[in-house]
């Protein structure tokens, strides 16, 4: 199986036409089109949404041990 690369536009009717090399055998062939989608918009982020659903441990600032750093504290 060998890969080509080629630029193409599609037009308004959601048409594509391509023009082959003349290299490239007639018969079947499986094609990949690759187009750059919007960005999806992004939710607004709310202050305080999750207040109250996590308490961060009274440790949370202390050093970690050494075995942590050695991948032996689980």
């Amino acid at each position: 199986m060998q890969a080509i690369e080629l630029d193409a536009t599609i037009d308004a009717h959601h048409g594509l036409r391509v023009e082959l090399p003349e290299n490239v055998p007639p018969g079947k062939a499986r094609v990949i089109v690759l187009f750059e989608a919007p960005p999806s918009p992004s939710k607004p982020r709310v202050f305080g949404e999750f207040r109250g659903q996590y308490t961060v441990p009274a440790d949370f600032n202390d050093p970690l041990p050494d075995d942590f750093w050695a991948g032996a504290s689980k």
